[in-house]
Order: C-alpha cells, then sequence, then structure tokens
C-alpha cells in the first residue's frame, strides 16, 4: 500500500518457500495472495492471476480465524477483488464482473467492515465496463456513497478519500464534471493524508479524464504527468496503457493528432505486453477512431477487428458495444 511493490512480491516469493519448508498450506495461500496483490499492481496481470487463483483454490473457510491473527482484511474477499481488477483488465469481462459481485457479497455475509470497504472499493471499476442498470455510474454514484459513509463510519481513511475519487468520478461521467473534479481532488489529497500510496495514478487518471470531460484537456495532460513520474517511481504499471491512452484522447482534444497517435500506439504496445486485452481494445478503438476521421478506413478496420475478435465474452458491455459500432461504420 506504500508503493514499495517489487520488495513487497520478492517477501511473497520468500513467504511461498517457507510455506514450502514448513509444508503448511495456510501460509502457501498468504504467499499467493500477497503474491498475486503484488504482480497485479506490478502489470504483470497473468502471474498475478494464476497466483490469485491458486490462493481461492486452496483458501478454506475453517482458517479464517488463523488469517485474522496476520490481517485486518477477509484472505478470500481480498484475492476476489484483485482477481476481478485482473480478470477485466485481461478481457475476462464477465468473469470478472462475477468476481466483483461475489467479494460483495461475502463481505456483507461476513459483516466486517473493512472487509466490506475493500469489496465496494474493488466494485466500483466495473461501473464503467458494464452498460446496464447494475453497472453505470449512477450505480457507481450509489455505492461510492455508501463505501464514503461506511469509511467515515469506521474511521477508514484510506478508503473515505477512494470513495470521493469514484464519487466524483461518477459525477464527471453523469454530466457534471466541474464538480466531479473538485471531489476527485479531495480523495486524493484524503488517500495520501491517510498514507497510501498504491492506486493514486489510477486516481489521477480519473481526475485528468474529469479534466477532459470539463472542456479542460491541457490540465488534465499536466496531472497524467504526475501520475507517469509515479509510475516510474514505484513499479506500479496495472493501469500504464489506460494513462497512454487518455493522453491520446486528451492531445488530440487540443489538437495534437501526431502526438496522440503516439500516445495510443503506446498504450496499444503496452496492453499487449501485459496480456491488457480490455485496455489494448479501448486504445485501439481511440487510434481506429483517429484513422477513420483522417482518412484511413482500410487501416482502422484491420487494426480493431483483430482485436475485438479476440472477446468471447462482455460483448454486451459498453467497451466491446463501442468497438463493435466503430467496425460497422468502417464497414460502410
Amino acid at each position: 500500500m506504500r508503493g514499495k511493490l517489487e520488495a513487497s512480491r520478492q517477501d511473497a516469493i520468500m513467504w511461498q518457500r517457507l510455506a514450502e519448508d514448513q509444508k503448511d498450506l495456510r501460509l502457501r495461500v498468504m504467499g499467493y495472495r500477497i503474491r498475486g496483490q503484488s504482480e497485479f499492481l506490478l502489470g504483470d496481470l497473468a502471474a498475478a492471476r494464476a497466483n490469485l487463483e491458486q490462493g481461492l483454490a486452496l483458501f478454506k473457510p475453517a482458517d479464517r480465524p488463523y488469517y485474522a491473527t496476520l490481517t485486518p482484511q477477509d484472505g478470500r474477499v481480498l484475492m476476489l477483488c484483485f482477481l476481478s481488477n485482473a480478470l477485466a483488465a485481461m478481457g475476462y469481462v464477465d468473469q470478472s464482473l462475477d468476481r466483483a459481485e461475489d467479494a460483495v457479497a461475502e463481505a456483507r455475509r461476513l459483516g466486517h467492515s473493512y472487509t466490506l470497504a475493500i469489496a465496494l472499493a474493488f466494485s466500483l471499476p466495473q461501473h464503467y465496463i458494464g452498460d446496464c442498470a447494475a453497472y453505470s455510474p449512477s450505480e457507481a454514484l450509489r455505492r461510492s456513497e455508501e463505501l464514503e459513509v461506511l469509511s467515515t463510519q469506521h474511521g477508514l481513511s484510506s478508503f473515505r478519500g477512494n470513495a470521493m475519487v469514484w464519487r466524483g468520478s461518477s459525477l464527471a461521467a453523469l454530466g457534471n464534471p466541474q464538480q466531479g473534479v473538485e471531489v476527485i481532488k479531495q480523495g486524493i489529497a484524503a488517500t495520501r493524508a491517510a498514507g497510501v500510496s498504491s492506486f493514486i495514478p489510477h486516481s489521477i487518471t480519473l481526475l485528468a479524464d474529469a479534466y477532459g470531460m470539463a472542456g479542460e484537456p491541457a490540465a488534465g495532460l499536466e496531472w497524467l504527468s504526475e501520475a507517469a513520474s509515479i509510475i516510474e517511481a514505484t513499479g506500479e504499471r496495472w493501469y500504464e496503457a489506460e494513462i497512454s491512452r487518455l493522453r491520446g484522447d486528451l492531445l488530440r482534444a487540443v489538437g495534437d493528432g501526431t502526438a496522440a497517435e503516439a500516445s495510443f500506439r503506446e498504450a496499444i504496445a503496452v496492453g499487449s505486453k501485459q496480456q491488457a486485452k480490455l485496455f489494448e481494445l479501448r486504445a485501439s478503438t481511440s487510434l481506429s477512431r483517429l484513422w477513420c476521421d483522417r482518412g484511413k478506413r482500410t487501416e482502422a478496420r484491420e487494426l480493431l477487428a483483430p482485436v475485438y475478435g479476440w472477446f468471447t465474452e462482455g460483448l454486451d458491455t459498453l467497451d466491446l458495444k463501442q468497438a463493435r459500432t466503430l467496425l460497422d461504420e468502417l464497414a460502410q
């Protein structure tokens, strides 16, 4: 949580070795869990998925009292949370939504406020993937408000900041970008005041996006520069492709199409390297739209069609619908 991600991964590897030496299944689960968390944040999504799925497969509910002596949150819910976000980035959209809702349902059943705060926080990104009443900015706003109330009641300062970031992002998506900008900035400040470094680049990207919605793309670009600096300092690269894609969108908004194209290409390359197919699709859609507007319709379709064709689930979600609409336009 303090941004020392490679050190965290190395500690997890040592933990796994210790578990093997001691033939301790519970320690093995903890090793998979911590390693999966670290690898997700580092952008090694496939490794994160493998470790988290191993941890979940070995987790035994009867061991919960033991795990409670080691960490303040429920291990199964936490692994589901990180797995849901890894699966989303990798393009397994339906599986991602299922894991996120499983995490929230389990946290509510356990009646543990800190665990519920984690589950709510990790479920919020799903509302920007789905495209229905259950997954929408309106529902994200409602859930972020629930998280903010829960965090305030129980003194969970870092989650209160996260809730404010998502509340602001939801307000921006619902047509109130200026208000959204101010709420997100307050949320980032609250998160930093709580001593949390992880996920700050993601929060800054939401802020930059809100600035774009407010008609201030230059301000958004300035914030993205800060996000990029944090990534280089900490290695938290799981959202790197999206930062590059949004930079491209904002550069296009200020009229620099050449730089925008370079940013889209960078986002596609990073997404491909990380096996982040959803992020690769978003960047490919942005670049294809740019090429379409320049009259390069064949090149645009040849870029987007194979990325879209990779997906076997989530075809009724927002990103897939937008890509399909553009492909249909390019086919005319």
